[in-house]
């Protein structure tokens, strides 16, 4: 299953950052003691696009696939130097994989070791930089761009609605076993407005697009909403849809490992979002 952690940590990566309302400046907070609880849930419908009818005969036409987790964050501290020390708990991992007539399901156990029971530490600033991330005294980077973009960095000054602005990222994905992609990023932000939906909060739309810079055969782009509030100084949701062209180990989808790869074309939704918020 380590293909779909890397395709989440793809997703997650493009799909979450914050802005601020007019003339105000947008800062964390977490108060000592107070846990947030955050489901994740991304649906995928993977399509083989250069099999034809030998798919069929396979019987891996309809492929879809679906991870949901939950994972309580608490504020344990304060340092010194006004960081918040906060401890992730994975408390839920659901993985369903549909190939044609076959149901596979997995509750973490095989995914790269994050399943329920996973504790992180992070140390993060109330602009959300992320200042170390542990886990047994190991460095995890793949964890910590997931993390980083779930709290992203916010803007030194205030801004104001109408505000657009680039970010500009790279990190690694492997989509193939033992193979990582070096993956540049961009992602065009624009602040949206106070939101409709929950008082307190704004609401900030983006598009992504990328590529990778090792494999000329992959990139992404997609669309998305995200909703921030400023008063509490807590992220409420995101939500995006995104389209990645890739290739694909055939040993994910229950082939021989000696197949090799193809390549895939992947359109999956996005849910970040208090368990508290609709």
């Amino acid at each position: 299953m380590r293909y779909f952690i890397s395709l989440i940590t793809l997703i997650i990566t493009l799909s979450i950052s914050v802005n601020a309302v007019a003339g105000e400046i947008l800062r964390y907070n977490f108060p000592v003691g107070q846990t947030l609880p955050y489901t994740v849930s991304v649906n995928s419908d993977l399509k083989l696009v250069d099999l034809g009818d030998l798919a069929k005969l396979l019987n891996i036409t309809k492929i879809k696939h679906n991870v949901e987790m939950d994972a309580d964050l608490t504020a344990t501290s304060i340092a010194r130097n006004g960081h918040y020390i906060l401890r992730v708990a994975v408390t839920r991992v659901s993985m369903v994989m549909i190939i044609g007539d076959s149901i596979l399901t997995d509750n973490g156990e095989k995914w790269g070791g994050v399943k329920p029971g996973t504790v992180y530490e992070i140390e993060i600033t109330d602009r959300g930089q992320i200042v170390g991330l542990n886990r047994n005294t190991q460095k995890l980077p793949q964890i910590i761009q997931v993390m980083q973009k779930l709290f992203p960095i916010m803007p030194e000054t205030a801004i104001s609605p109408g505000y657009q602005w680039t970010d500009a990222s790279s990190f690694e994905a492997e989509f193939i076993p033992k193979t990582p992609q070096a993956i540049n990023s961009s992602i065009d932000y624009m602040f949206s407005g106070l939101s409709e939906n929950y008082q307190n909060s704004c609401d900030i739309n983006y598009r992504a697009t990328g590529a990778s810079s090792t494999v000329n055969n992959f990139s992404f782009n997609g669309d998305g909403l995200l909703t921030f509030n400023k008063a509490k100084g807590q992220l409420t949701r995101n939500f995006g849809k995104f389209a990645i062209d890739a290739r694909i180990d055939f040993s994910v989808l229950n082939m021989p490992a000696n197949w090799g790869s193809t390549p895939v074309h992947i359109d999956s939704d996005i849910k970040v979002k208090l368990k508290d918020a609709q």
